[in-house]
């Protein structure tokens, strides 16, 4: 599984669709970790947020807010590989 993600945040980001962005949040779920995207219309910028929340590492949460839903959710994917699979 932490193969998808490293392929995906390994790519140049205009190479990653949003599909395979989805696919990771899927990788996410199988972890047992949890993940959110948020669409908020009411803010001036940054209008994408993107939270994962780990419980199995004392519910540590990642949460990243962006203009670019794409940007947003790659920051996001970096750190959890990071804290996920790096830190073992």
């Amino acid at each position: 599984m932490k193969e998808i993600l490293r392929e995906i945040i390994d790519k140049p980001i205009e190479m990653v669709t949003l599909e395979a962005l989805m696919n990771c949040f899927e990788v996410i779920k199988d972890n047992g970790d949890i993940g959110l995207i948020k669409f908020d219309g009411l803010r001036e910028s940054s209008h994408y947020t993107v939270v994962v929340t780990i419980p199995s590492l004392d519910n540590t949460h990642i949460r990243m807010d962006d203009s670019s839903l794409k940007n947003a959710v790659i920051k996001v994917l970096v750190k959890y590989y990071k804290l996920k699979y790096d830190s073992n």
